[in-house]
């Protein structure tokens, strides 16, 4: 990602690879589960993708690095969490919304295992085509994120009633996912620790926020728990626009340097 990330079309590059990500995530569930129906043996994807495993791993080992990567500065991970808090305060809660609406609507749906599958699968498709359609378009990182907020509340309304809005999620995470990494490579050096960051608190997003509305759900019910990541999600509209793109790089500055 960092590699991506320091490349003249980064944005056109990042959304090549989360395309990838997330195909690899489909293939991979819609694949193992189909050789563990049709051979009657669970394992078989596992042994299968195992296997798969050495075929990168034999090309990462030979291949070389095809220019210099800056040197990265540890000295800089503090300040930069600092700097840019309210990017990975985005990060973290619009990546675990997802994580939230995964696994609390199976809770109370009446759908069977199987087909409630399909809508989340539909999820990962719907980032596919989001990232690789936002990453050619000339859009500034913090009004994306802001717009994206916005939706992502409908997004998870949407979601409560229906699992139709699975799609609607994941095709405003790829929006986020897309700006955030554009607003970072405006950071120019530091790329690995701005994406180690990065990685970090969507992470964070996706494992802590299900674990929180879990608890809610515990106390106070679906409702309330889906209407609390409405609100946290809300809170983004406002804070995202206290972060500054740092140089000339950051696509915004860059479409007024140009602009008439």
């Amino acid at each position: 990602m960092s590699y991506v990330n320091s490349l003249p079309d980064h944005k056109r590059m990042s959304g090549y690879l989360i395309a990838t990500l997330n195909a690899g995530l489909v293939t991979g569930l819609a694949l193992s589960g189909g050789l563990a129906v049709f051979l009657h043996q669970p394992a078989a994807g596992v042994i299968l993708f195992t296997a798969l495993s050495f075929l990168p791993a034999g090309v990462i080992l030979t291949a070389r690095e095809p220019r210099t990567i800056a040197q990265e500065r540890p000295g800089r991970i503090l300040p930069l969490v600092r700097e840019y808090r309210w990017l990975w305060y985005s990060s973290v809660i619009l990546v675990g919304i997802t994580g939230i609406a995964s696994s609390l609507y199976p809770g109370y749906s009446m759908l069977s295992p199987d087909f409630i599958g399909l809508f989340i699968a539909s999820m990962s498709v719907a980032t596919i085509v989001a990232v690789l359609v936002v990453s050619c378009l000339p859009l500034q990182p913090i009004t994306i994120i802001r717009f994206s907020t916005v939706f992502m509340a409908l997004g998870l309304g949407v979601t409560y009633f229906s699992p139709l809005g699975f799609a609607m999620l994941g095709a405003l995470a790829g929006f986020v996912m897309i700006a955030q990494m554009a607003f970072l490579a405006g950071i120019g050096e530091n790329q690995g620790i701005a994406m180690g960051i990065f990685s970090t608190s969507s992470y964070l997003g996706i494992s802590l926020l299900p674990f929180l509305a879990g608890i809610i759900v515990s106390r106070l019910g679906y409702a309330v728990a889906f209407f609390a990541a409405i609100i946290l999600s809300q809170k983004i509209t406002f804070t995202i626009g206290r972060c500054k793109c740092p140089d000339s790089r950051c696509p915004e500055k860059t479409e007024r340097a140009t602009g008439p």
